[in-house]
């Protein structure tokens, strides 16, 4: 008794496995974006003229790593909406444009960007490991005799 798998399901299986990367990653990128932003305002009290060079590099370094992953994660996402014929979120496209048109990435943008596109992961999981453990409750219990 054999599982029938064809290229197509292992194709898009990949891909959706390739989105929950790079959502982890950007989430990472973010973290050590917020960290250090957060240590660079507290030692300069955001007076940016006060900052060496290789600081000022540094956060460039960070906010280009975040927006390319949030490129990524953007398209990936619209991606496998417009795959399963679903309409984007209004609110993550609008996290999006704000970070993808501003050259300095708001803390609070970007928070909300990576939280919706978390949290559209973590409902697809939630949902599919309760339709899943319904399944294995009816096949344990539906198959018992009184």
């Amino acid at each position: 008794m054999g599982v029938n798998i064809n290229e197509k399901d292992i194709a898009g299986a990949s891909y959706i496995l390739t989105f929950y990367k790079e959502v982890q990653d950007l989430t990472s990128h973010y973290a050590n974006y917020i960290n250090i932003m957060l240590e660079l305002q507290n030692k300069y009290d955001s007076n940016v003229n006060k900052m060496s060079d290789e600081e000022k590099a540094l956060i460039s370094q960070q906010a280009q790593l975040v927006r390319y992953a949030a490129h990524k994660c953007y398209i990936e996402y619209n991606s496998i909406m417009l795959g399963i014929k679903q309409q984007p979120d209004v609110k993550l496209t609008e996290s999006y444009n704000k970070i993808k048109t501003n050259f300095i990435i708001n803390r609070d943008d970007l928070e909300t960007y990576v939280i919706l596109l978390n949290a559209v992961i973590v409902k697809d999981v939630i949902q599919n490991l309760l339709a899943t453990s319904q399944d294995f409750i009816n096949k344990v219990f539906g198959n018992q005799s009184g």
